[in-house]
């Protein structure tokens, strides 16, 4: 006799619910119950509820895990649940599940993934990506009803690459784009964009000749202050002459053109400007052309604008003799690519190798990045700020493709946020308005000496005080050459005794004079030197008055002489 069948029950409760939220709609995914009941699962039933009463969504009869509900409201959150269904009747219903349908607006990204900027390309998408995510956080926690995603492309390294991306986005109804990361990628679709309604918010291009009043932004500073920063640095190390080589791009160019500016009235001469095409592969032919600029007996610095392919031009120069009492410059790009070779990195050392980059000060949020995101650097730190800012705009505006409302908000926007890249402020062009700079010079045996360059400046005049009342008065005359120092960084002042040192951060400095004319002195014979704190965009003013020291100098209440020789005496004649 077989033994007695068991009896057939309902099925139990299916497990592991999720719930992904899409636009007007969610995705419902489970596990079916380990215990069937003893009859085979057909169907199960789904529902949804607001509130106290549920309601069960009509998908059909199919044993599938898995559903959509559709027909949802966005920004409302719901909850769900499934039970299974058998011949034996309906189980117990899983555990709620719940989520909130959003809409999904798409906006475009182009990265050089791939290329000559990959080592800093690689990390600034994983910091895209990054971002977006915190920022739909921030707007699940702001319960707003849309989410925020990206088209992205990869652009090679390459102004071609940008222009087919940019192509692409507009294509699929995409209007606003972050990126493309270089200055050449960017001008290759400026005129596009323009052309076809669209809005970029770049994180990586520096060119000044893009500081336009458009529909184009930058989270970085404009490489106008990267020039007043070489420029800077070039008169602290007494450099008298200079030679330019650059990458014959739009960036290389707009570059070595506001250097040449920039070093007008300091005294320095442009011994030659050599550009090269970054598609070539022989750079040996750069070094000879160099090295007949070079004058025996000048302290020579040699200012190179470029990526990685500098290493080419470094490695040429290095066994040559008339190098070795040079001083080598470069933006920060390829200094961790151009070091990993030792003798190239000994050569580099030997001629004082100084690097310039815009940095940012320390904060919770780009601290954050640097432990999420392996290789993190400044463009990282400037492309999540172009997504929370483009977001923040997107958000105010309700609109991802009326591309003037959004570029009427973003520096509104921009003037309040702090994140990455601290006070993320934009000037009348859209690019950020205030920076600042670290300049690194290789040591033999030692750390790198690391210095602070800011968007603050010093200015003021040294001059004869002869009535001593503190006052530059008509007829007191500046002193020219005279060496003024703000901490590290000095210039000399112009023939009217009038100076600039430039490049300072927002805090406390030392300004002083060295090598005062005989017989003059400062009124308090105990100090050369004043305290001040920098702020940009205000007068930070310190002027040296020098008063007589010896009785035969003029004093007040005597006549007036020139003093030719600028030794404090009344000579024959």
């Amino acid at each position: 006799m077989p033994p007695p069948s068991s009896p057939v029950t309902a099925p139990g409760a299916p497990t592991s619910l999720t719930a992904t939220a899409g636009n007007t709609e969610v995705s419902l995914s489970w596990t079916a119950p380990s215990d069937n009941g003893g009859s085979t699962i057909t169907d199960y039933v789904v529902e949804y509820r607001t509130n106290d009463l549920w309601g069960t969504f009509d998908d059909g009869v199919s044993p599938t895990t898995s559903a959509t509900i559709t027909g949802l409201t966005n920004g409302v959150a719901y909850e769900f649940r499934v039970s299974a269904v058998s011949l034996a009747g309906v189980g117990p219903a899983s555990t709620i599940g719940s989520a909130m349908p959003v809409n999904t607006i798409t906006v475009g990204v182009i990265v050089p993934i791939t290329g000559s900027l990959e080592s800093v390309g690689k990390p600034i998408d994983k910091t895209i990506r990054y971002a977006v995510d915190k920022f739909n956080q921030y707007l699940a926690d702001q319960d707003r009803d849309w989410r925020l995603a990206t088209s992205a492309y990869d652009d090679g390294s390459s102004a071609a690459g940008a222009s087919d991306a940019m192509l692409k986005l507009n294509r699929a109804g995409i209007k606003s784009v972050i990126g493309p990361a270089s200055s050449a990628a960017l001008a290759s679709v400026e005129e596009y964009i323009g052309d076809h309604g669209m809005l970029a918010i770049s994180y990586g291009s520096t060119a000044p000749t893009l500081a336009k009043e458009d529909q184009i932004f930058r989270t970085v500073p404009n490489d106008a202050f990267t020039a007043r920063v070489f420029a800077q640095i070039l008169q602290d190390d007494d450099v008298s002459e200079v030679v330019l080589v650059y990458r014959d791009d739009a960036w290389g160019q707009a570059l070595d053109d506001v250097m040449v500016r920039s070093l007008q009235g300091t005294g320095i001469v442009v011994r030659d400007n050599i550009s090269y095409s970054a598609d070539v592969l022989d750079y040996g032919h750069i070094v000879p052309v160099i090295e007949k600029s070079l004058v025996p007996g000048k302290q020579t610095g040699i200012i190179t604008f470029g990526f990685t392919e500098i290493r080419h031009i470094i490695d040429s120069a290095a066994p040559k003799d008339k190098f070795q009492d040079t001083r080598w410059y470069a933006v920060e790009l390829a200094r961790e690519q151009l070091l990993q070779d030792d003798t190239r990195k000994k050569f580099l050392t030997d001629v004082g190798f100084t690097t310039v980059t815009a940095s940012f000060p320390e904060n919770n949020t780009n601290a954050e990045i640097s432990r999420n995101i392996e290789d993190a650097n400044v463009y990282s730190y400037a492309a999540h700020d172009a997504v929370f800012i483009l977001g923040m705009a997107i958000d105010a505006t309700g609109t991802a493709t009326d591309t003037n409302a959004l570029a009427a908000a973003i520096p509104g926007i921009a003037s309040i946020y702090r994140g990455a890249i601290g006070n993320a402020t934009l000037d009348g062009a859209g690019d950020l308005e205030h920076s600042t700079y670290e300049v690194r010079t290789l040591r033999e045996g030692m750390d790198d000496r690391v210095t602070k360059c800011g968007p603050a400046k010093v200015t003021g005049a040294v001059f004869f005080d002869v009535n001593a009342n503190g006052v530059r008065d008509a007829g007191e005359r500046g002193i020219g050459t005279l060496t003024v120092f703000a901490d590290e960084h000095h210039v000399a002042t112009d023939h009217d005794g009038t100076y600039t040192v430039a490049c300072l951060a927002e805090e406390e400095h030392t300004v002083r004079i060295q090598a005062l004319p005989s017989g003059w002195g400062l009124p308090d014979e105990n100090t050369n030197s004043v305290k001040v704190i920098t702020l940009a965009g205000q007068d930070n003013t310190v002027s040296f008055g020098l008063v007589p020291t010896q009785h035969d100098l003029v004093t007040p209440g005597t006549s007036e002489f020139d003093d030719t020789n600028m030794h404090g005496a009344r000579d024959k004649g």
